[in-house]
């Protein structure tokens, strides 16, 4: 991804209108050049049917330092899969960050890790999904290593991966746990195990 300028949004994959579906698969999007951004989104989707969103990865690591960021941004989207991606955000202070928002979509998430290590001074969540979205989503690893990260739908927030699972029946067979990569920072994205 290029340079960051606080007076532009900066997209890793754009799609806007793509009615008769794809599959995108093994990508990795990642910041690796430290800036000041408006809004950076590592996926950014609008008005797309179909969608298969496959062993990517979308990478933070530390790079947006001032701004907003959004690993993946879905709005307007119907039948799309995101399915054993990769999701990391660390940094510094930002005026928000999200890991995955929804807004009037119906998407499924399975099989992912999302990684949370984000200080924000406005907002942050996990996961953001407006009222009117539907949301199939099990089998994840939603982990965060700070307090301000929750699962927000509407107006109601809920704190943690229990509370979650327990208000909406959503993630039963999900965890918080740290996956412990090997290096996922900038210049290396070594996201073996160790």
């Amino acid at each position: 991804i290029p340079t960051l300028n606080a007076g532009y949004k900066t997209y890793g994959i754009y799609l806007d209108g793509l009615q008769s579906g794809a599959t995108i698969y093994n990508n990795s999007i990642v910041y690796r050049t430290a800036g000041t951004g408006g809004t950076a989104y590592g996926l950014y989707v609008k008005s797309v049917s179909g969608l298969k969103f496959t062993n990517n990865r979308i990478s933070n690591p530390g790079m947006v330092t001032a701004g907003s960021f959004v690993g993946a941004y879905f709005n307007g989207v119907l039948g799309t899969d995101f399915k054993f991606n990769d999701v990391l955000s660390t940094g510094p202070i930002l005026s928000s960050g999200v890991i995955v928002q929804v807004a009037g979509s119906n998407i499924a998430l399975r099989n992912n890790i999302f990684l949370s290590s984000m200080t924000v001074s406005v907002s942050s969540g996990s996961l953001i999904m407006d009222a009117g979205s539907t949301l199939s989503s099990d089998y994840n690893d939603w982990f965060s290593s700070t307090t301000r990260n929750s699962f927000i739908v509407g107006s109601t927030a809920y704190e943690s991966l229990s509370a979650w699972k327990i208000a909406t029946s959503s993630d039963l067979n999900s965890i918080d746990a740290n996956p412990l990569w090997h290096d996922p920072s900038a210049g290396e994205e070594d996201f073996h195990p160790l």
